[in-house]
Order: C-alpha cells, then sequence, then structure tokens
C-alpha cells in the first residue's frame, strides 16, 4: 500500500512540475509564427507567465496589414486536464463599424479531456450572446446566437449568415 501512495504521489509531483515549468511562452511565439502564415501579426503585447498558465496584455491585431482589432487581456490556464482561455474586452477596428459590432466584451474558450475533440465557446458583446463549440476533428464551428437588440436592428446583413431556426439564429462554419 506505501509503494501505491508514492507512486501516485511520485506521478502528481511529476505532472504538476510539468505543468508549472512548461515552456509557455516559446508556446506561444510558436502559435504566433503559424498565425503569421496566414497574414495575421499579433504585436505589441505584455506577457506575464503564470505557474499555471500565461497573460497576454493590450494585444495589437492585424490581418494583411490591416489594424484589425485591440485585445485587453488574454488569459490562458491549463491544469492538464482542462484548460481555460478568457479574451477580454475586444475593440473591432472602426473601419468595420458598418459590418459588424466592434465591441467584444468576453470570449471564454473551455477544453476538457473529457470532451477532448471540441471546445466550448462562449461570448458577449454588442453582438448580444453567442453559444457554440468548434469540433476540431470535424473542422467545424456550430452554435446559438441570442441577438442584442443593436445586432437586430444594425446588423441585419450579418445576422443573413445565421440560420433562423424555431426563433433561435443558429450557426455552422466548416473550415
Amino acid at each position: 500500500m506505501k509503494f501505491l501512495v508514492e507512486l501516485i504521489s511520485f506521478v502528481l509531483v511529476f505532472f504538476i512540475s510539468l505543468l508549472i515549468f512548461m515552456p509557455k511562452v516559446e508556446a506561444y511565439n510558436l502559435l504566433e509564427k503559424n498565425l503569421e502564415k496566414r497574414n495575421i501579426v499579433v504585436s505589441n503585447e505584455t506577457r506575464k507567465e503564470k505557474a499555471f498558465g500565461l497573460d497576454l496584455e493590450s494585444l495589437e491585431i492585424y490581418y494583411d496589414r490591416l489594424d484589425t482589432a485591440f485585445i485587453n487581456k488574454v488569459d490562458f490556464t491549463t491544469y492538464l486536464l482542462f484548460s481555460n482561455i478568457d479574451i477580454t474586452n475586444i475593440r473591432v477596428s472602426k473601419a468595420f463599424e458598418n459590418i459588424m459590432p466592434l465591441q467584444i466584451d468576453i470570449i471564454n474558450i473551455k477544453h476538457s479531456i473529457l470532451g477532448f475533440s471540441k471546445l466550448d465557446i462562449n461570448a458577449n458583446g454588442d453582438f448580444g450572446e453567442f453559444k457554440g463549440e468548434l469540433k476540431i476533428f470535424d473542422k467545424k464551428i456550430v452554435g446559438e446566437l441570442t441577438p442584442s437588440s443593436k445586432m437586430k436592428s444594425k446588423y441585419r446583413k450579418l445576422l443573413r449568415d445565421f440560420k433562423f431556426v424555431d426563433g433561435k439564429y443558429k450557426y455552422e462554419l466548416n473550415f
């Protein structure tokens, strides 16, 4: 019995140490390089490494050299069995004012080892509330939008990308 307790303790210490000493900034740098291949550049961000995650602040996002968005904070946390990303206070460039709402308050993305094939996505902002999931192996995003009154009145063209079924706005995108 003592051997089993020691083995479990060793395994727990190993995995906790792995999470704490994982090269988080290097993983983020690799993500940035992959985004650059798709003409997405993240710049001027401040990085703060935590024991179980990484905080990024004041991110400027450019797509094809066009100023696209400013993100106040990204909080990435992982505990081996589940991970969580909170992206807060996103302001989309005024160049897109006629196309979409400019303020996104929060995007929350969760992943669990129990549901390893999907990411849960929840978002709130000027557009209303979106709840959905990204199906990793199917390469598909599905979700439901509860639009705000601003979204319904000012951005009707954007709502056309959603299917109105049973009083709900459904969204599906294959990528």
